[in-house]
């Protein structure tokens, strides 16, 4: 997608953030992960976030 589509599709309806689900263990649950995205589609959204983020596991 380029930046002038990402204008677009932005600008065109729902905003999608999923939730990231996790295991006991602090890896992601991507079964669940995949039935949340799954049922979110199910709404439309024009854009679908999944952001990312660093987790400091030594706490």
């Amino acid at each position: 997608m380029t930046p002038s589509e990402l204008k677009v599709a932005l600008g065109s309806g729902l905003l999608s953030f999923p939730v990231t689900t996790f295991n006991a263990d602090l890896s992601i649950d991507e079964d669940a992960y995949r039935a949340h995205i799954d049922w979110l589609d199910g709404f439309g959204a024009a854009v679908l976030f999944a952001p990312g983020a660093r987790v400091n596991s030594s706490r």
